[in-house]
């Protein structure tokens, strides 16, 4: 999203998310169904995944420039899997 090179070498680390594989939206609708509660912090949706529509509102805040974390993205250069 942040449209970094990742090369083979990324993409075979054990740690590289592999997003771009992913229908993120399927994602969400099966977690959805589990049926798992967050443990009620108000804010919990402003970090992790509660709800079907947050996987486009992260991906939308990183295509703004931020990072998952909600800080400001810093280059490429600093990214590690």
């Amino acid at each position: 999203l942040h449209q970094c090179p990742i090369t083979q070498e990324d993409m075979e680390s054990p740690d590289y998310p592999h997003c771009e594989a992913k229908d993120k939206h399927e994602m969400e609708l099966k977690l959805e169904s589990l049926g798992i509660k967050t443990d009620g912090d108000e804010n919990e949706g402003d970090i992790n995944w509660s709800k079907v529509g947050d996987c486009k509102r992260f991906d939308d805040m990183i295509i703004g420039g931020l990072d998952f974390n909600g800080r400001e993205f810093k280059g490429c250069d600093k990214m590690s899997f």
